[in-house]
């Protein structure tokens, strides 16, 4: 075995690199999920002030 075959052993073993595993797919996921979360609310409140912009600019003003 060469060394830098052995190093390189060494090194998926002590920090758990492994190329096969699907350790980042949950937060993936979950980082997916949240931006849709998130997105979905902000149109949701421009939904929301449009409306209230447009009920503000339709109240009658009462003549003087």
């Amino acid at each position: 075995m060469s060394s830098l075959t052995f190093v390189w052993n060494y090194l998926r073993a002590r920090f758990d690199l492994d190329g096969r595993g699907d350790r980042g797919v949950i937060t993936t996921e979950m980082a997916v999920v949240i931006f849709l979360l998130v997105a979905g609310a902000i149109a949701v409140v421009g939904i929301l002030i449009t409306a209230a912009t447009n009920n503000a600019e339709n109240v009658p003003v009462p003549g003087q």
